[in-house]
């Protein structure tokens, strides 16, 4: 065999083993990105935030109506009202790891997971590899992300959700293949099962759709636009069929939720005069909004968010390098795409009351992806110069990446997850009150609480099978002694302020046991009170 006919055979041999290599060692590396997010999620989950808000009691709520009942529907009226589908997700797990705060909040860490490989594709698709993993980089210490994904709320679902339908769109864009654009559509339909605020993506793909037949992207135009769009709308349609019947039907009240946060039914729009006053009001919130997140935080009594602007200033510094490179190539359709969402997506923050980063958390890719540009750059510039300067490119990249994830790690588990206002949101008092009443049992349990209710949702998931009275004056319909039915196994349990009460009810019954319920840094969360029933009466 020729020489020559010899070292082409080799030169395409060692070709195609260097992009086996490649492979292999991306899906490596964007498998070990993977690693650490799932870390970061599910590290002390029961501890950051500490407690168990009562949505999140309630998704745990469905969560067993599900393995008791099967389907329920594609909507329920639990927290105002909420897709389920991130409810059906969490019944498997929870059925697999049992009920616990842990396995509730674990089923949405593993949603929030899973976005960070699914954004690498999309992005991927969109911009190359290097905007790629320098974006699930960004995303994976996002503390944005990471906070929504550490909750037992359904919010984390709209990013995964919105980033599959943005891989199948770009996947479409690039072949032009038809079975993408239905699978665009597809997705795209799934996505409403998975938050309250993801039809706003909705608003964006639209208008990207819109933006591709203005910009002449199809051939023969008219026609090649209309059927792809027509195969997006028949996929979107078979996505979301259920929830499209569900809506239909007035009587369900699928759009009560949106009513009820609407900023059209706040007094404030209905007393404002003309479309002057109204401007007014939409002015301040997308400025409220901005504020909020990048500059002074506004606490939100649902979510914790808010005591510190969600983005830090280098985070901030580069998305402005990124926005400044998209808005220069805005023509190109990743750019544009990006660019649209910026424009859409607070939409639902302005337009709306409370929730206002909540309401938002589809731009946190987003926001990955105009951070990583410059980066990026400045890395496909590296690669044409000379050993020294490339080196010194490569450290200053993997330094910012390195800053960037220290100061959001540092920002969510050293002041957002442990403040006094997570603290309260999450109302770690009544999680920890209800973990030790399920341990300790009861036939019966006394409960003194000027916030919550025996019936709130933290305590039916986290004691279910415990029956308990309301002993407080905002509760208690009248019943605020602290006569016991010394038949029973009785178990008092007094937070806030009615710890007091503990001295008087030993007093009266002093056969019982006291218990201080502390948190990890001592802080008193609860008394409790065991008081065995009475030995002449126990029998009876």
């Amino acid at each position: 065999m020729p020489l020559r006919i010899v070292s082409r055979r080799l030169e395409l041999e060692s070709e195609a083993l260097s992009h086996i290599q490649g492979r292999y060692g991306e899906f490596a590396l964007v498998t070990a990105l993977t690693l650490v997010a799932l870390f970061l999620r599910a590290y002390r989950l029961e501890d950051f935030p500490p407690g168990f808000h009562g949505d999140e009691g309630l998704m745990g709520l469905d969560a067993q109506r599900i393995l008791r009942e099967g389907w329920i529907g594609p909507y329920l009226p639990s927290a105002l009202g909420i897709p389920s589908g991130p409810v059906y997700w969490a019944a498997a797990v929870i059925k697999a790891l049992g009920p616990s705060v842990f396995a509730a909040r674990f089923a949405l860490a593993l949603l929030g997971t899973a976005t960070i490989p699914i954004a690498y594709a999309a992005v991927r698709v969109m911009h190359g590899r290097k905007v790629a993993l320098l974006a699930a980089l960004f995303l994976t210490f996002s503390a944005w992300h990471l906070h929504f994904s550490r909750l037992a709320y359904i919010t984390v679902a709209w990013p995964l959700m919105q980033m599959a339908t943005v891989l199948f769109l770009f996947l479409a864009v690039r072949t032009r293949q038809w079975p993408y654009f239905a699978l665009t559509g597809l997705m795209a339909g799934l996505g409403v099962f998975s938050y309250t605020a993801y039809p706003i993506f909705l608003v964006a793909l639209a208008a990207f759709l819109a933006w591709l037949g203005l910009r002449g992207y199809f051939p023969r135009h008219l026609r090649s636009y209309a059927l792809h769009v027509v195969l997006v709308g028949a996929g979107f349609v078979c996505g979301a069929f259920s929830m499209i019947q569900y809506a239909a039907d007035e009587s369900n009240g699928y759009f009560n939720h949106f009513r009820t946060y609407s900023l059209r039914e706040s007094d404030r729009w209905q007393e404002a005069s003309g479309l002057g006053g109204k401007a007014e009001i939409l002015g301040g919130q997308a400025r409220d909004w901005f504020v909020t997140m990048t500059w002074r935080g506004h606490f939100d009594a649902v979510d914790a968010t808010g005591v510190r602007p969600m983005l830090d200033e280098l985070t901030l510094a580069l998305a402005a390098a990124g926005l400044v490179i998209a808005v220069a190539n805005w023509r190109r359709l990743p750019h544009a795409f990006s660019l649209i969402m910026l424009l859409v997506i607070p939409i639902a923050a302005v337009i709306t009351v409370e929730g206002q980063v909540r309401r938002t958390l589809g731009l946190a890719p987003i926001v990955a992806i105009l951070m990583a540009l410059p980066l990026a750059a400045i890395w496909q510039w590296a690669e044409g110069q000379e050993a020294l300067r490339r080196r010194a490119a490569y450290a200053g990249i993997a330094g910012v990446v390195a800053l960037v994830a220290i100061l959001n790690l540092r920002f969510y588990f050293g002041t957002l997850a442990t403040s006094d206002g997570a603290r309260w949101v999450f109302v770690e008092e009544l999680a920890e009150a209800s973990r030790y009443i399920e341990d300790v049992n009861p036939d019966i349990v006394y409960f003194y609480a000027p916030r919550w209710s025996y019936n709130y949702e933290t305590r039916k998931f986290l004691a279910p099978d415990v029956p308990g009275e309301d002993r407080s004056e905002q509760f208690g319909q009248g019943n605020t002694g602290l006569e016991a039915d010394r038949s029973k196994d009785v178990l008092y349990i007094f937070i806030g302020p009615y710890v007091e009460k503990l001295p008087e009810v030993e007093a009266m019954y002093p056969a019982g046991q006291a218990y201080n319920g502390l948190a990890d840094d001592s802080r008193l969360l609860f008394v409790a009170y065991r008081l065995p029933p009475h030995p002449a009466l126990a029998s009876q």
